[in-house]
């Protein structure tokens, strides 16, 4: 199998529905490439995590008592009759599926965890270093790849400055997020590939990292299998850069812009 393919198939090897004899070649090719053997751990530890929040239980007493709540207060305005039930019946549905809702979502909710944070965005990086993803551009002219991100709006311009001595563009592409697709530039900065993604501001619950001043700057630094994190405010938008770079040459990386 080729990486392309080994990565097609890496979520059944994963959760073991893949049939032995392809269980053996997901295995060998993994004992031999090192792109794809950090992908499953990445999302190894992902399911993990996934797990665990799926084990954890879900405090749902403070909505199921102001329900119950507010099933009484129905009960009282109406003199016990019929009419106030009446209302309770049209609320029920509502009612159980906010209980559903919380309980269903409560062990995802944002509890301080740097990869449940960036998750998409390490996917999408993982993807350009394992030469899979699909380019708008590639380019190390800075109004190339500006215009090939045009459709956004207005990016900013510190991002697509000529290239320095210690860092040179080298492409734009979409990350796709929950919340839509994203502005997503990739550069390289002393042989190693950076990913920049442009997002609204406060896109990130940023609990999970630390804060720090830098050069008079508010950072936000966070770190989890494979990659570093830098988080910052970027003229109208908030950034977030993403490499297996150090941090501390991370954070010199992302305070050039």
């Amino acid at each position: 199998m080729n990486c392309r393919e080994v990565l097609a198939k890496l979520y059944d090897y994963l959760d073991s529905e893949l049939a032995s004899d392809e269980k053996q070649q997901v295995q060998k090719h993994l004992e031999v490439c090192g792109h794809c053997l950090e992908q499953y751990k990445l999302e190894e530890d992902f399911n993990k995590l996934v797990q665990q929040k799926i084990k954890s239980p879900a405090d749902i007493q403070k909505l199921k008592s102001k329900v119950l709540n507010e099933i009484e207060k129905i009960d009282r305005g109406s003199g016990g009759g019929t009419s106030g039930r009446s209302v309770f019946y049209l609320l029920a549905p509502i009612a159980a599926a906010a209980v559903i809702t919380l309980f269903l979502i409560n062990p995802f909710s944002p509890k301080g965890s740097v990869l449940e944070a960036v998750y998409p965005y390490a996917m999408e990086h993982n993807k350009c270093l394992d030469h899979v993803l699909q380019y708008l551009v590639q380019s190390q002219d800075p109004q190339e790849v500006q215009a090939a991100l045009a459709h956004f709006g207005n990016l900013p311009d510190d991002l697509f400055r000529s290239p320095q001595n210690d860092y040179q563009l080298a492409g734009a592409a979409l990350a796709h997020t929950d919340t839509g697709e994203k502005p997503h530039i990739d550069y390289n900065y002393g042989g190693t590939d950076v990913s920049i993604f442009v997002l609204d501001r406060e896109s990130i619950d940023k609990s999970a990292f630390r804060q720090l001043q830098h050069n008079g700057k508010t950072y936000y630094v966070g770190s989890c299998p494979k990659f570093h994190y830098v988080i910052w405010q970027c003229e109208n938008h908030e950034c977030i850069a993403v490499s297996k770079l150090a941090e501390d040459r991370l954070l010199g990386f992302a305070s050039t812009f």
